[in-house]
């Protein structure tokens, strides 16, 4: 009995082992280390644009992500720099994004 108990003990060990080593890593190969540090480059996804609004006169505003915006605020990360009645540019990181409110292209 007292054996049976070792043997599954070590085989308990024996497995535990095994499944902290990647299975289809290259035989010696082993993950650098990261000091506890992680590293992740997440990038906020491009705001959806949902609506532009243009009164008569004034500047227009826009829908971003549910909430209404004018030209300098931020919204997720991304700065608006200009609003027009179809289109609104956003920038970030000094790259620009143009979001329209109508696709070009038309699916039949």
């Amino acid at each position: 009995m007292v054996r049976f108990l070792v043997v599954t003990f070590s085989m308990i060990v024996a497995l535990a082992v095994q499944a902290k080593q990647d299975p289809t890593a290259p035989l010696g190969w082993s993950a650098p280390a990261t000091n506890g540090i992680k590293s992740v480059n997440k990038v906020a996804p491009l705001p959806k644009l949902q609506s532009i609004v243009c009164p008569q006169s004034g500047d227009c505003s826009a829908i971003l992500n549910g909430q209404p915006m004018v030209i300098g605020e931020r919204v997720s990360g991304y700065t608006v720099r200009h609003i027009e009645p179809e289109l609104v540019t956003l920038a970030r990181g000094g790259k620009t994004w143009k979001l329209q409110l109508f696709s070009l292209e038309v699916k039949q």
